[in-house]
């Protein structure tokens, strides 16, 4: 699992009135028209949620202009100082239902450090962050990014308290909390201990909301009525996502992506999930044989090879990214079209995870799953969990296109393999599994 990530807020007392004035005067006259019913009014404004006008025209500026479900249901909780237990499918724009009441209350009063967000992943700081530059325009930002291993450390040498903390914000907390986490044995139980008071308000955001963390929550705050939402009646995939298989034999796996990438996925911007780290850096070995460009992304790549790689890919400079499921969540970037199961999770949730990245906030994606003579059981736990059937692929490569470049791609493929051997790829993994194993 990942190391996680935690990000402060943490602003001086003075208070930046940035041209929040000028941008509500503006927008004064272009003022939405009230309705009866938040949760009914898809095109509700983010005024009528009860934030300050300045923010909601920031908001603006970056693209959102009306709140979604979550946010509906969300926002106007938070800001009466409830905790919030919010369960919504991928994509659905989570992040800013904590971010937005967060950064209303911050303009009103800042003091120390403000609230610290757990994720699991480095890789959902890159949404997080998305919110930064608000948060500069209110105050000046002290802010600190570190791994929850490391703030544990800090925090049990007393080097660090955040008892004046106002929000603690656990960021898919299906993962933070599940009992087989490792953030819950050890740095968790830590962190807590030294963060929040009575006013703190904790808030649990994730596609999936298990017992687990709803326990946790009652454990953890017995006093405290949470406000509960439920994105998920029946949890699954969001609508604009077009979902497809493809039944590929295990032995031409390769050959058949070769052919999608070179045919109907040409000039696409596409993620290829896989199941390990060797089998990522074998793709990518093979592809770049073939002369495709093509970047990836592993557990095991070092930090800043890690985010060399998001850098290449977000920016557009690379249109192929191949990925464990160390990207299958945080990772927002709207130009993603098509997401490819090269490897099918064996946790249903995790293939919901996965397609998200290419169905963000409402725009249409597609997802290919292959599926091969000993998935079938795996097909149909997602089809069960989304409660959808997958439709056939029907510009899938034809027998004879696969034929044609099987030699190529295998030669392809044992050149990238012997690399992988001559590198000693995994051994120090190997080595450290064993010595924590002890």
């Amino acid at each position: 699992m990942e190391h996680g990530e935690v990000v402060f807020f943490a602003p001086s007392s003075k208070k930046n009135k940035i041209d929040a004035v000028e941008c509500a005067t503006k927008d004064s006259s272009k003022t939405d028209t009230k309705t009866d019913g938040i949760e009914n009014n898809e095109l509700l404004s983010f005024d009528a949620l009860g934030i300050d006008r300045w923010l909601a025209c920031a908001l603006k500026g970056l693209g959102i202009h009306h709140p979604t479900a979550v946010q509906r249901a969300c926002v106007p909780a938070v800001l009466k100082g409830m905790d919030a237990l919010a369960a919504a499918k991928t994509g659905s724009g989570k992040t800013a239902a904590f971010a937005v009441p967060i950064l209303h209350s911050l303009s009103r009063d800042p003091h120390g450090f403000y609230a610290l967000v757990l994720t699991p992943t480095r890789y959902v700081l890159g949404i997080l962050l998305y919110f930064r530059e608000l948060a500069l325009q209110i105050a000046e930002q002290f802010q600190i990014l570190a791994t929850p291993g490391r703030l544990a450390d800090l925090m049990s040498n007393g080097q660090l308290k955040m008892d004046r903390l106002r929000y603690l914000i656990f960021d898919e907390a299906d993962r933070l909390v599940a009992p087989e986490s490792s953030f819950i044995k050890s740095e968790i139980p830590t962190i807590l201990e030294n963060v929040g008071n009575r006013r703190t308000q904790w808030l649990f955001f994730s596609a999936t909301m298990t017992s687990a963390v709803s326990a946790f929550h009652r454990l953890k705050r017995p006093d405290a009525i949470p406000f509960k939402f439920d994105g998920n009646s029946e949890f699954g995939t969001v609508e604009t996502a077009q979902q497809y298989f493809m039944l590929v034999p295990s032995q031409v796996r390769d050959s058949h992506l070769v052919q999608l990438l070179r045919g109907p996925l040409l000039s696409r911007t596409v993620i290829v999930f896989v199941g390990k780290c060797r089998t990522c850096e074998l793709v990518v070995g093979m592809l770049r044989q073939l002369k495709v460009e093509v970047i990836g992304l592993h557990g095991q790549m070092p930090q800043k090879a890690r985010i060399a790689s998001l850098d290449k890919f977000k920016s557009g400079a690379m249109k192929l990214l191949i990925t464990t499921d160390v990207g299958s969540r945080g990772l927002d970037i709207p130009s993603v079209e098509v997401v490819v199961n090269f490897d099918l999770p064996a946790d249903a949730h995790d293939y919901v995870h996965r397609i998200g990245r290419a169905s963000r906030a409402g725009r249409i994606g597609s997802a290919i799953s292959f599926v091969h003579e000993l998935d079938m059981d795996l097909l149909k736990n997602i089809e069960d969990c989304i409660q959808k059937k997958l439709e056939p692929y029907v510009s899938a490569p034809t027998e004879k296109e696969v034929v044609q470049i099987l030699n190529e791609v295998s030669a392809a493929k044992r050149t990238a393999s012997m690399a992988l051997h001559d590198r000693k790829f995994g051994e120090k993994a190997e080595t450290n599994k064993k010595k924590w194993s002890r």
